[in-house]
This record gives C-alpha cells, sequence and structure tokens, in this order.
C-alpha cells in the first residue's frame, strides 16, 4: 500500500505499510500465527465482558419488573419502554452475530454466505484469519476508476450496518422518552460511535467515513474482533437506558419524610337513623420543605384552564402559615351569610426542583364554603305551642346539620308557607280551633331524603282587644281629654302579634238630669249627638260605653262594656 511521488501516502498507509513489514519479518520466523491469535484473545474477552453485561441488563430488568408488579398502573409506562429496550438490543446484537457468521463464511469461501460453519467455528480455528481482502469487500465494497480497483463503502454492508446502529439509539432514546425520563439530549450516541472520523484526508477522501476506519484492509480476526466490541457498546448502550429507566421510577414524585393517619369528617353532627362519614387517609409531608397555602375569594379563581388553575391577577389572596405540611388557615367571622373561599397549595419537588400546584377541589368545585350566623340558642316551649286563628303565625325551622334551602316542611290543619327560606323563616294559618301538626324532611350532602318525627301544636283564636279612649280603658279620665278625644280605639294588649283591630261600633250612655241617655256611633268615631251628650255631663259623674263591637282577625266581636268617671 505504497503511493507514488503524485499519490503521497496518509498515515494510515504508512501504519498499514509497516504493520505488512512486520507481518512480512513474522511470516519469515512462523509466528504470524501467534500474532493474529492475539485478536483472537482480545474477541474472547469481549464476548465474556457481553455476557457479563447481559446478567447485569437481566438484573436491572427484574428489579423494573418488580416495581410494576408493586404499582402497575404508575410504572406501567417504565416497564414497557424497558421491555421494547430489551428486544431491540437484542435484535441488535444478533445483527452483529450474523455479520460475524456472514464474513466469516465469505473469507472462507463458503458457496453458502449463511451456512452454519461461521456460527459454530471457533475464531481460533478459522483458517483464512489472516485474510483482509474478503473482509473489506464484504463491508467496504470495491468499485473501479480509471482501471483501478477500490474500496468505498458503497457496495458493501457498512452503510446498512451504520444505518442499524443509528436507529438502534434514536430506538432507546424515544423508549426513554415514552416513560418521562429527562435530559435524553445529553446522552449523545450511548456510546454507540457511528460517526465519521474527526481527522480528514484531502488526499484519501476515501477513508473519512466510518465503514473505512473501522473495516478497511483489516484480517479477518481483527474485523470479528471489532464486531465483538461494537456489541459491546450495544450491551451498554441497553444498560446505560435500563438504569436510566429504573432511576426514573419515582424520581418526580415527591420526597416526604413523615405519615400520620388523619380522619376529616364530613359532619360531626349525625342525624339518629342517618350515617356518620368521614375520609380515612395517610398524610404525608416534609419536615424540611413546606407547602405554600394560598387562599382568596372563590370568586377571584380562574379556572378557564383546568390543568392550569391559578389566582386572577390583582386578587386579594393571603398566605397562610404552614404547620406540619398543614396550612392553618383562620379568620375572623365578620359579615354574616355562607362564605366562600378558594386555596391553592404549591409543593416543590426536592428531587427535580419544579413546583406543583393543587387546587383545593370539593365535589366538582373549586371552592368550600362556611356559614356566618348571629349567636342563638334553639328553645322550643313544649307547653306554649299554639298557632291563633285569622293571623299570620311566625315559624322558625332549623335542622341542625342541614342547610337551610334543603328543609321541606309540610303542615295538617293548616297551610304553611316560606316568608324566607334561605333563612328558616315560614308563616302558618289556620281557620279553626283544635290542633295543627308540622313535619320536616331534609336533603342531605348525598341527596338522601330524611324525614324528623312531626310536631303538635294548640290552635287558638286571637284574645279579644280591650277597647280604649285616649289610652285610657278604665277608671278615670279627665273631662277635657275625654271631650278632645275623636273616637274609640282597641289595643291589642299582652299580645306580641303585629295586628290591627278596628272598632266597628259602639253606644254612649249618660245620667243626665236623672235621665238615663244613649247615643250610638257605627264606626270608631264619636258622633256629633255623642260628643253633645258627653259635654252635658258633670264631673264626678261617670260616662258608660257599652255595645262595643269589633272587628280582629277576620271577625267581629263584642268587647266587653268600659264606664269611665270624669274628673
Amino acid at each position: 500500500m505504497s503511493g507514488g511521488a503524485n499519490c503521497p501516502e496518509t498515515p494510515r498507509q504508512k501504519m498499514i505499510g509497516m504493520m505488512y513489514l512486520f507481518l512480512t519479518a513474522m511470516l519469515a520466523l512462523n509466528v504470524s500465527k501467534e500474532i493474529l491469535n492475539a485478536f483472537v484473545v482480545v474477541n474472547n474477552g469481549l464476548t465474556t465482558t457481553n455476557a457479563n453485561y447481559e446478567s447485569k441488563n437481566a438484573a436491572t430488568m427484574n428489579a423494573i419488573a418488580f416495581a410494576y408488579e408493586q404499582d402497575k398502573q404508575k410504572v406501567k409506562p417504565t416497564y414497557d419502554a424497558a421491555g421494547l429496550v430489551q428486544k431491540r438490543a437484542q435484535e441488535m446484537f444478533d445483527y452483529i452475530a450474523n455479520l460475524k457468521k456472514e464474513v466469516i463464511n465469505v473469507t472462507e469461501n463458503r458457496d453458502n454466505i449463511d451456512d452454519a460453519y461461521g456460527d459454530t467455528v471457533s475464531l481460533m480455528n478459522v483458517g483464512a484469519k489472516d485474510n483482509y481482502d474478503a473482509p473489506t469487500r464484504y463491508f467496504m465494497g470495491m468499485s473501479t476508476t480509471d482501471g483501478t480497483e477500490s474500496a468505498d463503502g458503497i457496495g458493501g454492508k457498512a452503510p446498512e450496518f451504520r444505518a442499524e446502529l443509528e436507529k438502534y439509539v434514536e430506538d432507546l432514546k424515544s423508549a426513554m422518552k415514552s416513560a418521562g425520563v429527562k435530559g435524553i439530549d445529553n446522552l449523545g450516541d450511548l456510546g454507540v460511535d457511528t460517526k465519521d472520523p474527526e481527522e480528514k484526508s484531502s488526499e484519501h477522501p476515501e477513508e473519512n467515513n466510518w465503514a473505512s476506519s473501522k473495516f478497511f484492509h483489516l484480517p479477518l480476526a481483527a474485523t470479528v474482533s471489532i464486531l465483538s466490541q461494537i456489541q459491546n457498546s450495544v450491551r451498554n448502550a441497553e444498560a446505560t437506558t435500563l438504569n436510566k429507566l429504573l432511576g426514573n421510577i419515582g424520581a418526580t414524585d415527591m420526597k416526604f419524610d413523615n405519615l400520620e393517619a388523619r380522619v376529616v369528617p364530613k359532619s360531626t353532627y349525625v342525624i339518629q337513623g342517618g350515617a356518620y362519614e368521614a375520609d380515612l387517609f395517610v398524610a404525608a409531608w416534609s419536615s424540611t420543605t413546606n407547602p405554600k397555602v394560598i387562599v382568596g375569594p372563590a370568586d377571584q379563581l380562574d379556572t378557564s384552564d383546568s390543568l392550569n388553575i391559578k389566582f386572577k391577577p390583582g386578587a386579594d389572596t393571603t398566605i397562610v402559615p404552614v404547620i406540619d405540611g398543614v396550612g392553618k388557615y383562620k379568620v375572623p367571622a365578620s359579615a354574616l351569610g355562607e362564605r366562600k373561599y378558594a386555596s391553592i397549595i404549591e409543593v416543590k419537588n426536592t428531587s427535580t426542583g419544579d413546583v406543583v400546584s393543587y387546587p383545593l377541589k370539593v365535589g366538582n368545585e373549586y371552592f368550600t364554603s362556611y356559614m356566618v350566623a348571629k349567636p342563638a340558642a334553639v328553645i322550643s316551649p313544649t307547653k306554649m305551642n299554639v298557632f291563633y286563628i285569622g293571623v299570620a303565625n311566625p315559624v322558625s325551622i332549623s335542622v341542625p346539620g342541614f342547610a337551610a334551602e334543603s328543609i321541606q316542611p309540610s303542615m295538617s290543619g293548616g297551610t304553611i308557607k316560606p316568608k324566607n327560606k334561605s333563612k328558616g323563616e315560614y308563616e302558618v294559618w289556620v281557620n279553626s280551633r283544635g290542633t295543627a301538626s308540622i313535619s320536616v324532611s331534609a336533603t342531605d350532602d348525598q341527596g338522601n331524603r330524611v324525614s324528623f318525627p312531626k310536631q303538635e301544636f294548640r290552635i287558638k283564636k286571637v284574645p279579644d282587644p280591650v277597647a280604649e279612649i285616649a289610652g285610657v280603658s278604665t277608671g278615670s279620665i279627665a273631662a277635657s281629654k275625654l271631650k278632645m278625644a275623636s273616637g274609640m280605639k282597641a289595643a291589642m294588649e299582652n299580645f306580641d302579634f303585629e295586628m290591627t283591630a278596628v272598632i266597628t261600633g259602639f253606644t254612649v250612655s249618660a245620667n243626665i238630669g236623672g235621665y238615663e241617655q244613649s247615643k250610638k256611633s257605627n264606626s270608631y268615631q264619636f258622633t256629633s249627638e255623642q260628643k253633645s251628650l258627653i259635654d252635658k255631663v258633670k264631673r264626678g259623674s261617670r260616662v258608660t260605653f257599652e255595645s262595643i263591637s269589633c272587628k280582629v282577625a277576620g271577625s267581629t266581636r263584642k268587647l266587653r262594656d268600659m264606664s269611665l268617671k270624669l274628673q
């Protein structure tokens, strides 16, 4: 492999030339086979290394399989990717083993390139292991230019081999990507070198490629050793990929060092016949890294993107203190009524540095609520359960543990209507004496209807009003005060209902000059005749008001007579 003056030798050619001189000398000394046998020793060592890689890779795969059995849903992407890696590695390994078989058969002049000879014969026993022409032609191909035959790497097996190796690397990276492994771009070629030589020769460009750097003008023993070394790279890439997959299991999980069993009851108040419900779970937190708990008004939470729940810009939020991984939210209960708030808990993954947000969600809503009410006690005097006929009887109904809107009352012996349902305020109307009963049912958080025992009430008529004039109903009255009064009124004494009673008529009687005189009014006002009669009454004498009729609670009643002494 020497060149003329117009074709200077490359460093590689000079080296090969020196090797041939050395080989020729060794042939003269009958030791050439021993030198070539050194390649056999190297090849045997690489074969042993490949077997060790295969054993270690199997152990790594067993570890992944064990993790899969513990948590199939979580580990499945990794487990599937690892299975694909093993399959592709074995396919690539077998592909190279087939190249070994074929190049041995070609070099040994076997008629059938698929002859089993190349698989079964020991490299030590191959007679043509010093042949370099046949391996070069097999991998590099040969072309003739201007009558000169040369190897160019186009027609041989090398281009296909190189493409298979590149695809193998891409398949392994794709498997890692499917399992969520990060930093894949930093892994390079996984140790499977398919690059052209970095140092280029302008005089011999045909040697500036991967094929020539691996297979040009090398004896069969060296070629087989190089193929074993590439198999070694294949197993090494498999090992790197499997270890990355194994390490990725739980790599993005949060790291916690505290666990505690906790219970969150849906309600600590349970109605007899109902059911107590609670969530029992294990709470985990890190003693070194507390989460960030942000609380704000429910109407200031942006839920338009379900994958990125956050508070709106400028929202009135508060960061609450965290103790043992639990946010302690405390706010004064000032304004009455239902209060709604939202919360986002941010947790930093100490393994990756990523911050993950967890919005508070109750049912299908991204908020929770509580009710602020005035301090009150529920008092039910059983002997005073009375409804009055003809008036709107106010009733307040509440069931501890149930929202006011979920309560549904019904009544027998009367009619019950809501006045302000959200506050539990109702009105009851009854028409006749006797008894009435109210039954109550309510709907719990699960949509179940719960019924409660009915309660009975007595029905009475509204007590009679008391007739009065200028605020006086009995005893004495100043004559001037009586004469200035325009008429008679009806007062509901000791009756707390807001009710109007109207006098519809009365008679005024007095003794004038020894004779009893009476004058009648058909309304609450004094008639002119009644006023004239009252003017004639002397001080110290009495004026009697009788036949007093009054309309109250939808009916007309006769009130007791009234006698007043003029002062």
